[in-house]
């Protein structure tokens, strides 16, 4: 976290991250600890492990407008709930991509199976007979009626 403070004048700290594209991702305004935010103008810039660069000057009018409009609040919850957003997401296109192949495996069972008793119904050369499952229970009595 130590490598993510970037130093504004005296006790003033900027805490932040960047995304893998390289944008300002989560902004904690140090105000809310007590310390004092300067303008974006102000800021002494470190560079970043990884990033090579300073921030951008988007992410430098970003900085500029949250001091100069005096926003004291923090974006951390915000990124939480989306990066809570994105663990779900995640979790229920897995559950359904489960879902949808555990049903394609039984419809490919049952295909198979109806191919093999129509293949079979097709080169009967005597009668076939199929009985529910309660007249076979029976027993012969009722085949003798049958006949």
């Amino acid at each position: 976290m130590a490598d993510n403070l970037v130093r504004i004048r005296k006790r003033t700290y900027l805490i932040f991250s960047f995304c893998m594209s390289g944008f300002l991702t989560i902004l904690n305004i140090p105000s809310m600890h007590g310390y004092d935010l300067y303008p974006a103008g102000n800021f002494l810039f470190l560079p970043l492990p990884g990033h090579g660069a300073d921030l951008s000057p988007d992410e430098m009018l970003l900085l500029d407008r949250l001091s100069v409009a005096g926003l004291a609040f923090s974006n951390s919850a915000t990124y939480k709930n989306i990066a809570d957003l994105k663990t779900n997401l995640e979790q229920r296109t897995a559950e359904l991509t489960r879902d949808v192949e555990a049903r394609q495996r039984i419809e490919e069972v049952l295909r198979a199976s109806e191919e093999k008793h129509r293949l079979m119904a097709e080169n009967l050369k005597d009668v076939l007979w199929t009985l529910p499952y309660a007249i076979e229970k029976l027993g012969h009595a009722v085949m003798c009626a049958l006949a």
